[in-house]
């Protein structure tokens, strides 16, 4: 991500409004105060100053931002944050490359559903029982885990090991999606 693109997203998000999602707040003098979010307490130990939007816990020590914040109480990456607050702030997502890269980027992408979709009808398939069996008995993987991973299966002979042999590089596999105009199609066609 690009710096100037997070700091906008950081100076267009308050992190007292932030805050006070998860925590009851008052204030006291220049500061906000309110119960810490991290750990239990009866005396407010959480303390936000809002001129320079950070925040700090005098009970646990625990400190930052307002991504820090977002990312320690909903569980989330930084980009997932960043994301997040930028579209809530009404802040567009920067254009990543030129246009050849971007389009290079989703040709691969198309690739890589493609061989998704083909592997994991492999396995759904007769021939993939066994693997079927070792996802479920060995890894105990539950069927509907299966699914949501959208793992698969490479039988030995595939048409992705025909076309590919035993390595293709991205680019000559987003080459081949190219070729076929999209990454639609029936597996095996």
């Amino acid at each position: 991500m690009a710096d100037e693109w997070v700091e906008s997203v950081r100076r267009a998000t308050d992190l007292v409004e932030v805050a006070s999602r998860y925590v009851n707040l008052r204030k006291r003098g220049q500061k906000w105060v309110g119960l810490c979010p991290f750990h239990e307490e009866k005396s407010p130990s959480f303390q936000i100053d809002p001129d320079k939007q950070l925040y700090y816990c005098f009970g646990c020590h625990a400190g930052g931002d307002v991504f820090r914040l977002v990312e320690k109480l909903d569980h989330k990456s930084f980009g997932e944050v960043v994301r997040s607050l930028a579209q809530e702030a009404g802040i567009p997502l920067p254009e990543r490359g030129s246009a050849e890269e971007r389009e290079r980027r989703e040709r691969l992408r198309k690739a890589l559903l493609l061989a998704q979709e083909l592997y994991r009808k492999a396995l759904a398939s007769p021939q993939g029982e066994p693997a079927r069996r070792y996802l479920r008995e060995t890894r105990r993987l539950a069927d509907r885990t299966v699914e949501r991973f959208g793992l698969g299966w490479a039988p030995a002979s595939s048409i992705l090991t025909e076309t590919f042999g035993a390595g293709p590089s991205s680019e000559r596999a987003s080459e081949r999606t190219s070729e076929r105009g999209d990454a639609g199609g029936e597996a095996g066609s």
